[in-house]
C-alpha cells in the first residue's frame, strides 16, 4: 500500500508518510506511528498501512536515522513528535493519538506526557524511564548523554550496563535476543528519570508480553499502571482473552487506563514473539478509535 502523501523535511519540516483510512468516512482523527529502536522507517510505514487498511488515518514518523535526525539512539528530540502533531493539525486533524512499539513506545509515552495536544497514547512493550544514549555505529557503545532531549536539553536518564558476555550468555539461555541485563537499574531508577505518565491528557493503552526477553517491558508496564492509578486515572480494562489475542510464549497483558470522561485508544495486540501480522479480522475488531473527552485531564 502506497502512502497518500509524503512529507519531506525540506518542504514540511518533517519526514513522514501519511496513510488515509480506507473504507471509512472522512475523520479528524489521526494516529502518529513510531517504530522500534531498529530505526526501520519502512517497517513503521507498514504498521501505518495496516492501520489505514482498517479505517484509521496514520502518519508514519521516523525519529532517528534520517539525515536531519539523531544518527543513533542518543539525544533523540521529542520535538519530532511535537512537529508531527502540529503538521497533522495543519492538515485538518484535530484529534491526535500516538502509537509506539519498543523504544517508540517509550517515546510515545514521553511525548504524550510533555505535549498536551496528544489525546491518546498506545504503548507496545514500553519502558517507564528515560535511558542512557547508545551509539549504534560503527559499533554499539554507551554515551555520556540521554537517549532523549526536550527543548535542547538532555532529559535525566537511567544508566545502562553493556556487559557483552552477560548479554551473550542470556541470549544463549533464552535462545533469543536478550538485553534485559542492560536495564537492571530500571527498577530502582531515580524519580527524575521516570516518565511522568500521570501528565498525559487522555487515555493510555499498554501492551506487553510477560516473557519479553528484549527488555523488562512487563515490569515497566506494571509500574506505569501504579503511577497512572496514583495520578487519578481509572482502570478501563485489563487482560486480553486468549481466543482473541495473537499467540505468544506465555501470553500478553493489556492494560487500559483513562482520565475521567475519556475513552481508550484500542490498538492491535502486537508484541514481541507474536504472530505478525495478526489476522485482519482481529485488527478490525480492535480498531474502534473513539476520541471522546480528548482534552480531559487526570486529577
Amino acid at each position: 500500500m502506497q502512502p497518500d502523501r509524503i512529507l519531506s523535511y525540506a518542504s514540511d519540516g518533517l519526514t513522514a508518510a501519511l496513510y488515509r483510512g480506507r473504507y471509512a468516512p472522512p475523520s479528524d482523527r489521526i494516529v502518529i506511528m513510531l517504530g522500534g529502536s531498529d530505526g526501520s522507517y519502512a517497517l513503521t510505514q507498514t504498521y501505518a498501512a495496516v492501520f489505514a487498511e482498517n479505517g484509521l488515518t496514520a502518519l508514519a514518523v521516523p525519529y532517528w536515522g534520517q539525515p536531519h535526525l539523531a544518527q543513533g539512539l542518543a539525544q533523540i528530540a521529542v520535538e519530532t513528535v511535537e512537529t508531527a502533531v502540529r503538521r497533522a493539525q495543519e492538515m485538518g486533524f484535530c484529534q491526535t493519538g500516538v502509537w509506539g512499539i519498543s523504544m517508540g513506545a517509550q517515546l510515545a509515552l514521553l511525548a504524550a506526557s510533555l505535549i498536551p495536544d496528544i489525546g491518546r497514547v498506545a504503548a507496545v512493550s514500553p519502558l517507564d524511564v528515560c535511558v542512557q544514549g547508545l551509539q549504534t555505529a560503527p559499533r554499539r557503545k554507551l554515551l555520556d548523554c540521554s537517549a532523549f532531549t526536550w527543548r535542547g536539553y538532555d532529559l535525566p536518564y537511567c544508566p545502562l550496563h553493556m556487559n557483552r558476555l552477560r548479554v551473550l550468555r542470556d541470549c544463549v539461555k533464552t535462545r533469543s535476543l536478550c538485553l534485559r541485563s542492560c536495564y537492571r537499574d530500571a527498577v530502582g531508577a531515580a524519580e527524575e528519570t521516570r516518565i511522568r505518565v500521570e501528565n498525559i491528557q487522555g487515555a493510555v493503552l499498554l501492551l506487553s508480553a510477560e516473557d519479553d526477553t528484549m527488555w523488562p517491558s512487563y515490569e515497566a508496564a506494571r509500574r506505569i499502571v501504579r503511577r497512572l492509578e496514583d495520578g487519578g486515572f481509572q482502570t478501563a480494562a485489563s487482560g486480553i482473552p486468549s481466543s482473541n489475542a495473537p499467540t505468544t510464549a506465555r501470553g500478553i497483558t493489556c492494560f487500559r487506563w483513562k482520565a475521567a470522561g475519556t475513552n481508550c485508544l484500542p490498538t492491535p495486540a502486537v508484541t514481541r514473539r507474536t504472530t505478525w501480522p495478526p489476522p485482519a479480522t482481529r485488527w478490525r475488531r480492535r480498531l474502534t478509535f473513539s476520541m471522546a473527552g480528548n482534552r480531559a485531564k487526570a486529577v
